[in-house]
Order: structure tokens, then C-alpha cells, then sequence
């Protein structure tokens, strides 16, 4: 009887352990991009209009992107971007010219705030 029950109490902890995922972090769950990693709000966020290279190549960096001081470079370079474009259509136009990938504008539009 009592082996019965080591038995039943490891086959219940494997089923838990190994099939319990659910939520967004469930195997083959893609979240969507908007939510790419980012700061939680957009007062955290880097200003397109008027942070340094520096301080965007920083805000990239923390983000997960790949080669921040270059991205950080076609961001500026492209200055100046509307005030009133919460959805930085411009940037993203910009980096798609520029042959950014979609999780790689993702990253960088979820950094940065106009």
C-alpha cells in the first residue's frame, strides 16, 4: 500500500512540474508586439526629441537591442520626429528603410517615446 502511494504522489508531481505551464510563458504562446519588452511606462522611456546618442543608445541597451549605438545613429539621424505620434510612425518607417527586423523594431519603438 504504501509503495502504491510513492508511486501515485510522483506520477501527480511529474504531471504538475511538466504540464502546469499556461498563461503567456505556455511553450508556443507568441505574444504580441506590442508587448515587446519595454520600461513600464512612457515616462520611462528615451525622448527621440531630444535625449543624446548616448542616453538613446543606453535606453536600447537595456531594451535587449542589438547594436544600440548604431540604431541609436538612425534614430538621430532621422530627427526630427512629429510630437503628437504616440505610435512613432515615422521611426518605424525609418527603421524598416534601414532593414530593421520586426522583433528588432519592436525592441526599439518600446524604448523610446517621441
Amino acid at each position: 500500500m504504501a509503495a502504491a502511494l510513492v508511486v501515485a504522489a510522483a506520477v501527480s508531481a511529474c504531471s504538475v512540474e511538466g504540464g502546469g505551464r499556461g498563461g503567456s510563458n505556455a511553450v508556443g504562446v507568441h505574444l504580441p508586439p506590442s508587448a515587446a519588452p519595454g520600461p513600464q511606462g512612457a515616462d520611462q522611456r528615451t525622448s527621440i526629441g531630444t535625449a543624446s546618442q548616448q542616453d538613446v543608445a543606453a535606453g536600447l541597451r537595456a531594451n535587449g537591442v542589438a547594436e544600440p549605438e548604431y540604431w541609436a545613429q538612425v534614430v538621430l539621424r532621422n530627427r526630427p520626429y512629429p510630437a503628437e505620434d504616440p505610435g512613432l510612425g515615422k521611426l518605424r518607417q525609418v527603421l524598416a528603410q534601414q532593414g530593421a527586423d520586426a522583433p528588432t523594431t519592436d525592441r526599439i519603438v518600446n524604448a523610446l517615446r517621441p
